[in-house]
């Protein structure tokens, strides 16, 4: 896992926000999932695991993760809820 700053905060002094940045593998242990259902995730249809690609890899915010497992719209992100016991 990888903090980072958010640098989009007018305030980025002392009380400035950080946020979680996990790469594929980082993920899925924080998941409690192996890689290849990460890729799975990124590549289903409906409700797909959002991303964004820094230094030419797949790189998740966990803000963004939380929001698509709160969401559950899709049964990859409803097993891995039921798995973190959500």
């Amino acid at each position: 896992m990888i903090e980072l700053e958010d640098a989009e905060l007018p305030n980025s002094g002392p009380s400035a926000q950080t946020t979680a940045v996990y790469d594929k593998m980082g993920l899925a242990r924080r998941l409690g999932v192996g890689r290849r259902s990460i890729d799975n995730y990124i590549r289903q249809k409906r409700n797909p695991l959002p991303y964004t690609i820094a230094m030419g890899r797949a790189r998740f915010l966990e803000s963004d993760v939380m929001n698509w497992l709160t969401e559950g719209s899709s049964a990859a992100a409803r097993r891995v809820q039921h798995r973190l016991g959500r």
